[in-house]
């Protein structure tokens, strides 16, 4: 519980002594005195601590196969399931620190070298070599942070989740939870396993790649991406996101992703819950 009233206190921007301003659990803006903000800290540290523990404390929402781990050995997937969302077509707050987040991007990379040097960046970069793909949420970051472009326009739940892989460099997936079969299984793919991509297209999985699947098929890979039958809709009120951690991505990097997803979901659906998620081995 320590380690999460940390990170929230962080998350917060919070100094021991003054006031702090705070984006994302409250108004857009507010500034909260040293008491009401620890108490946002402490809240939020304690949901994110119910959270990890509600996974990683034997919730059989998600089974790990020993495939995965034998192909995959220090890899990790964050999950965070979240009740009460919506999903509008637009909502301004979003759309707010959207333009805050892009201004931030632009002054912190200049150049694609800069977003390599990234250590994250660059696992995930020779992870899609090996299958001979580029790591699309690279191009999607040098798009916004090096050459100015804007965020393109998605539903609300999808531009939380893009916001938050452009703004960290993670890859994530999102799904809706009442399209889901069954247990969730974490595995490592054969070759030629097909399922209809998000875009409607089949396509078969890559022999190594990271998959998700359910009862009726895959809903994710690290290659090929989400799937079509669980995709985020206009009718979505409870998500599921995915974060596929190779080797050599930081577990800490994951949890505070995780974190800036539900921030931006808050953002347009302020009583958004958590309920289930942590990290897997």
């Amino acid at each position: 519980m320590v380690e999460f009233f940390a990170r929230s206190l962080r998350y917060l921007g919070m100094e021991l002594a003054g006031q702090v301003v705070v984006g994302g659990l409250a108004a857009k803006g507010q500034v909260l005195g040293r008491e009401d903000a620890l108490q946002a800290a402490f809240r939020l540290g304690r949901e994110l601590a119910g959270r990890r523990g509600t996974m990683n404390g034997g919730n059989d929402m998600l089974q790990v196969t020993a495939g995965w781990r034998e192909t995959h050995p220090g890899a990790c997937v964050g999950l965070l399931a979240v009740d009460k969302v919506s999903n509008p077509e637009y909502d301004e707050r979003l759309e707010a620190h959207k333009g805050e987040l892009e201004r931030a991007l632009k002054e912190r990379y200049r150049t694609r070298d800069d977003l390599l040097a990234l250590e994250h960046v660059r696992v995930y970069r020779d992870y899609y070599r090996r299958f001979g793909k580029t790591y699309f949420v690279l191009l999607q970051m040098e798009s916004v942070a090096v050459k100015g472009r804007p965020f393109p326009r998605e539903a609300a739940l999808v531009e939380a989740m893009f916001m938050a892989e452009v703004k960290n460099g993670l890859l994530t997936a999102g799904h809706d939870m009442a399209s889901l079969a069954g247990q969730l299984v974490l595995d490592a793919a054969a070759d030629g396993e097909g399922y209809t991509g998000i875009s409607g297209r089949e396509q078969a999985t890559k022999a190594g790649d990271m998959l998700m699947r359910d009862r009726e098929g895959v809903i994710s890979s690290v290659v090929l991406g989400p799937d079509f039958r669980t995709r985020l809709t206009a009718a979505t009120t409870r998500s599921l996101f995915v974060v596929y951690a190779p080797p050599g991505v930081a577990q800490g990097l994951v949890e505070r992703h995780l974190e800036d997803i539900l921030a931006n979901v808050r953002l347009f659906a302020p009583t958004a819950t958590p309920a289930g998620g942590g990290i897997f081995r």
